[in-house]
């Protein structure tokens, strides 16, 4: 079982959106069971999976904050996507942070919870919030590979030195699992598209190639107002090939 973590500092990045429709990719074109855990306190990944603005019974803020009472299992809700199943989130997960103060061990809970499902799922995918948190710091300490989505502009970079700043301290170690950082929405038109692809093989070039980047489109948002991945949209859009190229990448790596 494979646990991707796709994160960034700055918020409006396009995780979400990159969450559901790789997952949604990887389940598809590879047959795999996929499961999203929304780690968002604002629910986004879980509007969009499943479909509808239902108060969920069980989210992630409930189990996490009783791992020993509960398991992942109680929270799993089928999605839009077939082999893509989601633990969602909403409000209540802001407050999941007090429930862990004296808790011995409380950046493992995840690990300790994902343990047990190693044989249900082939790839989980966390959508972490922008900011610092102990959920936060279970999403690390439980990731063998990370996404890192940037928006080509101006501040891309303040939100990627930080994530990565905050993942050493965390791990209290260098990072030594894949970590691929990608352009979303990108336009090879716009002088901030170039500019950010510059910086990004400048000063990451470990973490950046330009191979794995999500290209602009309209029909992203037409695709959520609707209830569907991109794919479900229209499977012939050209940035359903770039979700293909990098869930090949995870698959195949």
């Amino acid at each position: 079982m494979k646990v991707i973590a796709i994160s960034n500092k700055k918020g409006g990045v396009g995780k979400t959106t990159t969450t559901v429709n790789l997952a949604d990719a990887i389940a598809h074109h590879f047959n795999k069971r996929v499961l999203i855990i929304d780690m968002d306190p604002q629910g986004n990944s879980s509007l969009h999976a499943l479909g509808h603005e239902d108060t969920p019974d069980t989210t992630i803020a409930e189990i996490m904050a009783n791992p020993r009472s509960m398991t992942l299992d109680a929270g799993i809700a089928p999605t839009i996507a077939e082999n893509v199943f989601i633990i969602p989130a909403d409000y209540r997960l802001e407050e999941t942070d007090d429930n862990f103060v004296g808790k011995r061990n409380r950046s493992t809970f995840l690990s300790g919870l994902l343990s047990k499902m190693e044989s249900q799922f082939d790839f989980v995918l966390i959508d972490c919030a922008p900011g610092r948190s102990i959920m936060y710091e279970n999403a690390v300490m439980v990731a063998g590979h990370f996404l890192v989505p940037v928006e080509p502009d101006d501040f891309s970079m303040q939100g990627v030195g930080s994530m990565l700043a905050d993942v050493v301290e965390i791990l209290d170690d260098e990072i030594k699992v894949p970590l691929n950082i990608f352009i979303n929405k990108l336009d090879n038109r716009l002088t901030a598209t170039q500019k950010t692809h510059k910086a990004l093989l400048s000063e990451v070039p470990q973490y950046y190639t330009g191979e794995l980047n999500i290209r602009t489109s309209s029909n992203t948002r037409a695709a959520v107002a609707e209830r569907k991945t991109v794919r479900q949209f229209n499977p012939k859009l050209e940035i359903n090939n770039d979700y293909f190229r990098m869930a090949k990448h995870l698959v195949e790596g």
